[in-house]
């Protein structure tokens, strides 16, 4: 076995544990992941932990809570309830009710926003310097890191496994 076959084996391996920890640190935390689709929280269904909303619309009655931090990434966000972190929104719309209430910070990315005067951000505000802010903070970087370290292993090494061909001209 020659020394790229066994970096490549090497890091196949170091990817399949980089995968493997990220989606136990996804699995074992209380975070909830929500793939798509339409989300209505109700003070009846309180949510403990942050809440990964990748693509849908989400709506916060009043009187719901999410303990920890709101991550979206895309779409419709109406808050009337209570946000216990951050509140980040990648790309959407976000509409703050009279009876919000977050109590970290509020980071945005192109976003259109409606905020009723009653609404309450008790954190700062910032643009996508502090999406990132607001992601490192709440420690869901830490998984997305290992993730997408692993898918650029497992790049690498399917990439290292193709065999060179050098194409030659037959006359």
């Amino acid at each position: 076995m020659c020394h790229d076959e066994l970096a490549a084996r090497a890091a196949g391996l170091v990817g399949l544990l980089l995968l493997t920890l990220g989606l136990l640190a996804l699995l074992y935390s209380r975070t909830t992941l929500v793939f798509d689709g339409n989300l209505h929280l109700t003070p009846a269904n309180r949510t403990r932990g942050d809440l990964i909303i990748l693509s849908g619309n989400v709506h916060l009655q009043a009187g719901a809570q999410v303990d920890g931090s709101l991550l979206m990434l895309c779409c419709n966000l109406m808050a009337n309830g209570s946000i216990g972190g951050d509140l980040a929104l990648l790309s959407g719309n976000l509409t703050l009710g009279p009876q919000a209430h977050v109590r970290g910070d509020v980071a945005l990315g192109a976003v259109n926003i409606a905020q009723a005067p009653t609404a309450q951000v008790e954190g700062s505000r910032g643009g996508l310097l502090g999406l990132w802010l607001v992601l490192a903070r709440s420690l869901l970087l830490a998984p997305a890191l290992l993730l997408a370290i692993a898918l650029v292993l497992a790049w690498w090494v399917r990439r290292a496994r193709r065999p060179n061909t050098i194409a030659t001209a037959h006359h």
